[in-house]
């Protein structure tokens, strides 16, 4: 039987370094905790993209998360290194999106940016372990709402669609993409390197995302989690929290 906070780490780890590259764990979250997130994300401003940041030390949901057992273990299996925080967000998608507005089709590389990084064309790059993302929607996604498209296989493309979207468009159209339909609490999991964007919500409730990137220790550097949270808020915090966000690193 499946304890909170956990799913089959091994199935996980062969679907999205083998398969096609997702993996779904259905209410990972209950209701209740998905509605106490949202009502969190809802009191503070977000920013120009609709995002709500800097939430880790505002819920003890959040580090229960970090410091699931199958979360550790498939993180480090993925990068065969200790794991970090890269960020933690909840993003609020607005009523009826203006359905002129481009799709933004893009990939979850933070590392890339940071080790100035130039990507492209069958980059190599992309088939280093740089990221993991864990997307967790707050509501259900459905059609109507815009549930998150994404191309099967894509991290096997070694590429950015944000540079061609004109290619993440065309999957579309010819039906070689697959939606995230799923009731909200569903933990979904993808390496950095997947093709995949939000579509256009046609309905008059907003979506709630959350959004937690993990990356190999040492690609981000810790005081970017350090500024945010401050040391005397990570000082009590247990031992793993603090190494998960990099208190110790060097």
């Amino acid at each position: 039987m499946r304890t909170e906070l956990n799913f089959n780490a091994d199935i996980a780890l062969e679907n999205i370094k083998g398969g096609k590259g997702v993996f779904s764990q259905n209410r990972f979250l209950n209701s209740q905790q998905c509605s106490e997130l949202r009502t969190l994300a809802d009191s503070f401003e977000t920013d120009r993209f609709g995002t709500v940041r800097g939430l880790l030390n505002k819920s003890d949901l959040f580090t229960k998360l970090l410091m699931s057992p199958s979360i550790k273990k498939l993180a480090e299996g993925y990068f065969q290194s200790p794991f970090r925080l890269g960020s933690l967000d909840i993003k609020i998608e607005g009523k009826v999106t203006d359905l002129t507005k481009p799709l933004r089709p893009h990939v979850d590389y933070p590392g890339a940016g940071g080790l100035g990084l130039i990507t492209g064309v069958n980059s190599p790059l992309f088939g280093l372990p740089l990221s993991l993302k864990l997307f967790i929607p707050l509501t259900d996604l459905t059609i109507d709402n815009g549930a998150t498209a994404y191309v099967p296989y894509s991290y096997r493309f070694h590429d950015d669609p944000s540079k061609h979207p004109e290619k993440f468009e065309a999957a579309i159209a010819s039906g070689h993409v697959e939606r995230l339909i799923v009731p909200e609490g569903t933990l979904n999991i993808w390496t950095g390197a997947m093709w995949h964007a939000d579509l256009h919500n046609t309905t008059d409730r907003q979506r709630y995302l959350l959004h937690i990137c993990l990356v190999p220790v040492h690609i981000v550097p810790p005081h970017d989690i350090l500024a945010t949270y401050g040391q005397s808020w990570l000082k009590q915090q247990s031992e793993e929290v603090q190494a998960i966000c990099g208190l110790h690193d060097t």
